[in-house]
């Protein structure tokens, strides 16, 4: 394995992580670390156009989805970044994402469900951080983040 592959990495990793948590705490993805992100797919990942365009309607349709208050804007632009990276695995990084956001949907309902039956006591969540079912989506399928 060389150095350059170990470091796009452990910056993915990073990022990915810093991003899920930020999500989680603020319901924020930040600009300037999903830029740092794509910079590090960019140099990782070898260039294929239909990957591009994949991204881009990504993107796009991400877009679509923010106008309708179902997806947030940085949500849409970090399945962009991610659906390039994962390249010739992005139908299984779309369904691997699906399936585990379906799963942290289905615990915030149990905890505010709970929480309104008064059995644990936490603030309401009246929304879903899909950045942590993005991130985990591309730790499974992205190609380069596989150790």
């Amino acid at each position: 394995m060389n150095n350059t592959l170990v470091v796009s990495q452990f910056l993915s990793f990073t990022l990915l992580a810093w991003i899920a948590y930020k999500d989680l705490k603020n319901r924020i993805i930040p600009n300037k670390v999903s830029l740092l992100l794509l910079l590090v797919v960019v140099v990782t990942v070898p260039f294929q156009i239909q990957y591009l365009l994949l991204a881009f309607v990504t993107l796009v349709v991400g877009i679509v989805l923010f106008h309708y208050r179902i997806l947030g804007a940085g949500d849409s632009k970090l399945l962009g970044i991610l659906a390039y990276a994962a390249q010739e695995n992005v139908g299984w990084f779309f369904v691997v994402t699906g399936l585990i956001g379906g799963a942290v949907s289905l615990l915030l309902l149990l905890c505010n469900q709970l929480n309104a039956r008064q059995a644990i006591i936490i603030r309401p969540v009246n929304s879903v951080p899909y950045a942590i079912a993005i991130s985990l989506g591309a730790f499974f399928t992205v190609p380069y983040l596989k150790l």
